[in-house]
């Protein structure tokens, strides 16, 4: 990518098709196949990336699926240039140990052998490069100027678990898909493209193929394969479409907010609801010492335990007997045995607590060869780790769906308002 002052931009457009003066020569200027805002992509930029393009496919293609495919180029060039230069506008970087590390990761997320990375790559590593580049900036954009935005309450997400409340178990899917963005001048291009690779699919293409060859989701390096989704995680227009689909079958193209989408159910099972009852949990403060062989000495140690009860009305009281210098002789493994969920609670305790309620003292009693005294500090009703785990999974979901959906209408409103000039 190139970038000159405004004015000798113009001036280079204008005088550029003087700069042939022997047909039979080298050109002297490269051309210009695109003019973005203040910025120009070359011929030799799209011809090294419609190379890198190729080289990822790995098979032949006709003469018209390589013209469209060109043109794809293009545009996907076009956006990037976009997305850099709003990106840097922003004051954003791509810190060089970053896109090192994404480029060193791209054949592990490609499926790709090092060997077959570097054959693929080869000769090409610069426009590689500058592709990862714009890809770390993108990200950066988006996260700072929209996932940042996004929230998705609690309520919300706890309202779409009690609504999978109703059955016993929770239907899963393993999907993949093929999806094509359109935007400002490009729906029509977007509709034609994927009502062609349904046409290929009808007669038998290789889906992960064609996601490779025409997705331009993350997942097209993949096959376009997305993992499993549990109901609630996917964007409501998709959930609803593979409702009915048997394993192994497609949808029809499924026009999204962002583009157009075939997705494919790899298969479906059915896992356990997670428990939405809440789980009870108790605070326990023990208060123990040494049963003393001397009745005297025993005594003694029972009115000192019934003074620690009457003056343990709080959990800042109990934590200071237990830090009492002159009583931490006597109270030695005395400590908060911290929140316990019912079923952890030691078993000689448990039927202790049955009759009380939190700020009740239970004993002083005989175990284990010690006196002991237990403050039931309080109780609360918390979540299991089951369903929090489900909870932060469903929100990640629903915030990468939103990020994805706004992003792409953030990248269209851009587009519209970028001089763009395409001279192929």
């Amino acid at each position: 990518m190139v970038t000159i002052k405004k004015l000798f931009l113009w001036l280079v457009l204008a005088f550029l098709p003087f700069a042939f003066t022997n047909t039979h020569a080298e050109p002297v200027i490269d051309k210009v196949v695109a003019v973005v805002g203040e910025h120009i992509i070359t011929r030799q930029d799209l011809d090294r990336r419609f190379q890198l393009v190729l080289r990822q496919l790995g098979q032949g293609l006709n003469q018209q699926k390589q013209k469209a495919l060109y043109t794809q180029t293009l545009n996907i060039l076009i956006d990037e240039e976009i997305k850099r230069r709003t990106a840097l506008d922003f004051g954003l970087v791509a810190p060089p140990q970053e896109v090192v590390g994404r480029l060193t990761s791209l054949h592990e997320t490609a499926g790709l052998t090092p060997e077959q990375f570097e054959k693929i790559t080869s000769g090409l590593e610069d426009t590689l490069k500058n592709q990862v580049e714009a890809d770390v900036l993108w990200k950066k954009l988006v996260e700072r100027n929209i996932r940042s935005q996004i929230v998705i309450s609690t309520d919300e997400i706890d309202q779409l678990i009690q609504n999978l409340a109703a059955g016993n178990t929770v239907t899963e899917n393993q999907i993949s898909q093929i999806f094509i963005a359109h935007g400002q001048k490009e729906e029509q291009n977007a509709e034609t493209i994927i009502k062609d690779v349904a046409a290929q699919l009808q007669a038998g293409a290789d889906f992960e193929q064609l996601a490779r060859d025409y997705s331009q989701h993350g997942s097209s390096m993949r096959g376009g394969f997305m993992g499993w989704f549990k109901a609630g995680e996917l964007a409501p227009i998709l959930e609803k479409a593979i409702t009915e689909l048997e394993k192994g079958s497609l949808t029809q193209p499924i026009r999204g907010g962002a583009g157009w989408h075939i997705v494919k159910l790899n298969d479906r099972r059915q896992s356990d609801l997670v428990n939405l009852a809440p789980i009870r949990q108790v605070h326990l403060i023990q208060f123990t010492t040494p049963l003393p062989a001397d009745k005297e000495k025993e005594k003694a140690v029972r009115n000192i335990l019934e003074k620690i009860k009457d003056k343990t009305d709080s959990l800042a009281d109990a934590e200071d007997v237990l830090n009492d210098k002159k009583l931490k002789p006597l109270l030695e493994g005395s400590a908060s045995l911290g929140w316990l969920e019912e079923k952890n609670v030691p078993p000689a305790f448990k039927p202790l607590l049955e009759d009380t309620k939190p700020g009740d003292h239970i004993g002083p009693f005989e175990k284990d060869g010690h006196l002991t005294l237990l403050y039931f500090e309080g109780e609360r009703k918390t979540m299991s780790d089951a369903l929090e785990t489900y909870r932060e999974r469903v929100r990640t979901r629903m915030i990468d769906n939103r990020t994805e959906l706004a992003a792409r209408r953030y990248l269209r409103d851009l587009r519209r308002n970028t001089f763009i000039d395409v001279r192929l």
